[in-house]
């Protein structure tokens, strides 16, 4: 399907992870430091960074979430949609997840917001290592996937998407997602500070807006014509 290619172009395994950073807003406070938390089962043993703003924080929160159950949907989509751009990207899922039962086209966008903000913020990341995080939150909602299936519902979502820009909206840090890489799971080992030069230039960002913009274009445009 041309919309796979189009998402996974972006480049949405584990190393979670940090480097020594000047700040940025929404990114951890100067005295927070990184961590190491590992777990072993069996022969295996698996480590991720920890610390505040970090992949493992909303990993763990997205957990919680999905946890909770259907009749607490109308709370759990209160929660979410009260904190508005601020909500960190993978998040978006969730609130795709509840409301795909009754509402299939509002689904369907907010499936849309979350996989483009994603795309975003690990394209900000000055390391290259750190934007695959993004995949796990894909594997966690595997079952938006059947919103695929309907094409019209996809091109008028990417259609809302394109027309309100709000890729490009979000207020939250892309620390979620830089902390990922393998630099932060270097300085996790090392106990350093995080949040700090961890997004590309802004000559660089500028670049990146207007490339997904274009690729964004050229796929509605694609299939609107494939649909006539």
């Amino acid at each position: 399907m041309r919309v796979s290619s189009f998402i996974s172009g972006a480049g949405l395994c584990v190393v979670l992870g940090s480097a020594a950073f000047a700040q940025k807003p929404g990114a951890p406070q100067q005295d927070d430091r990184l961590g190491m938390e590992c777990t072993t089962e069996g022969r295996v043993t698996n480590c991720r960074t920890v610390g505040a703003g970090t992949f493992s924080e909303v990993w763990d929160r997205a957990e919680r979430l999905r946890r909770r159950p259907a009749s607490q949907s109308a709370a759990v989509l209160a929660e979410l949609r009260s904190e508005g751009d601020a909500l960190p990207p993978p998040l978006f899922m969730e609130i795709a997840q509840r409301l795909l039962p009754e509402d299939r086209q509002q689904a369907a966008y907010y499936h849309i917001v979350s996989i483009q903000r994603m795309r975003y913020d690990g394209a900000r990341c000055a390391d290259t290592t750190a934007g695959q995080g993004a995949i796990f939150f894909g594997q966690m909602h595997s079952n938006l996937s059947e919103l695929w299936n309907d094409e019209e519902l996809r091109l008028a979502a990417y259609r809302r998407l394109r027309d309100e820009d709000s890729t490009f909206d979000s207020t939250h840090s892309a620390w979620w997602l830089c902390s990922h890489g393998i630099r932060a799971s270097m300085g996790g080992m090392r106990g350093e500070r995080g949040g700090q030069d961890f997004l590309v230039s802004d000559e660089r960002l500028a670049e990146i807006q207007s490339t997904m913009r274009g690729a964004l274009d050229t796929w509605i445009e694609e299939m609107s014509a494939e649909l006539e």
